[in-house]
């Protein structure tokens, strides 16, 4: 009799311990995963930011930045320093060139890409 009710008493604490265990489980994948995310978008965003800056002839070359919806525009000092084939290879759909102002449309990365140029 004794038996049964340190049975009735260690299944559910068990059972609570585990349940605790793959909490504490799930909580530490899910915050290696974010950190790792976070790491990597970090190295790619440095690189991405050198070869936009490169894509429109160096950063003394940007006068503004600015951003609406999809779209991009630039304005720089000298268009012959900007690229136009590399910023369509960065995922520019769209280039338009009116005076010294490039503007580009990068769908819903435009935002990201603002953030990563602006000056």
């Amino acid at each position: 009799m004794e038996d049964l009710y340190i049975w009735a008493i260690l299944i559910p604490i068990a059972i609570v311990f585990v349940l605790i265990l793959a909490v504490a489980i799930k909580i530490a994948i899910t915050y290696t995963r974010r950190t790792k995310l976070a790491n990597n978008e970090s190295e790619v965003d440095v690189e991405l930011q050198e070869k936009l800056i490169t894509a429109f002839g160096g950063r003394e070359n940007i006068i503004s930045v600015y951003h609406e919806m999809s779209r991009l525009t630039v304005k720089v000092n000298d268009l012959t320093k900007a690229n136009l084939e590399e910023l369509k290879s960065l995922g520019a759909t769209g280039i338009l060139v009116m005076g010294n102002d490039i503007k580009c449309g990068f769908g819903d990365q435009a935002e990201k890409i603002y953030k990563l140029i602006k000056i």
